[in-house]
């Protein structure tokens, strides 16, 4: 499946679920309280600040950065020297970074020719995994535009991490007849599986970025 087209990369990053959703909620709604209750309760976003030479903050507007930017440097899973924490070995990535759908998305694929079956909520999953952060859906692109280039679409907590993997696994769902390429709808579940089991042994949330 080689497109003749450069799209954008996409990944899936590793994320502390609490910690995102916190941030969602008192940014979204400017509550200078939670966000500093946050920050002030939880060693590892105390550290995380003040590994980036911000010390004794005592309100949001004190952090220069963007809402997208404090989102990914907050929530994000990192090694002890700082590197990012894996999902995967680098096939799934490698396999799902630039797929050939209309916009370079393994997501869209999926939302395009895979079928759920009755009862299931695998579509609305996969919707918010790929776009609820998103202008589109919130109206706002502070949590989807960031520096540098930083461009945050979705997520799942790790309760959705866990629910995903099982709808994937044992409910019923098919694939469109009409599917572009034979085989890519499965070929999609199987590497985004490898993603979805690494995060859930692990107690992670993951957000979909795209680079680019």
């Amino acid at each position: 499946m080689i497109s003749g087209n450069t799209r954008a990369f996409y990944t899936f990053d590793a994320i502390e679920s609490n910690i995102f959703s916190e941030l969602i909620s008192s940014l979204q709604t400017n509550d200078d309280n939670s966000f500093m209750d946050l920050i002030n309760n939880n060693e590892e976003v105390s550290k995380r600040l003040n590994s980036e030479d911000l010390k004794g903050i005592s309100s949001r507007s004190e952090i220069s950065w963007d809402d997208a930017t404090i989102l990914w440097v907050l929530s994000s899973i990192r090694k002890a020297d700082g590197s990012m924490e894996s999902l995967d070995k680098g096939r799934a990535r490698e396999k799902l970074g630039r797929y050939p759908s209309a916009d370079g998305s393994p997501l869209t694929y999926l939302e395009d020719y895979l079928i759920q079956g009755d009862d299931s909520n695998l579509l609305s999953l996969l919707t918010k995994l790929q776009g609820c952060l998103s202008e589109d859906h919130l109206g706002h692109c502070r949590f989807e535009k960031g520096f540098g280039g930083l461009e945050l679409r979705g997520w799942l907590s790790a309760d959705e991490v866990a629910t995903l993997r099982q709808e994937l696994q044992k409910s019923p769902w098919g694939v469109s007849s009409h599917e572009l390429y034979d085989g890519g709808v499965m070929e999609v579940v199987k590497h985004l599986m490898v993603i979805l089991r690494s995060a859930h042994s692990r107690g992670w949330g993951i957000v979909f970025r795209r680079h680019a």
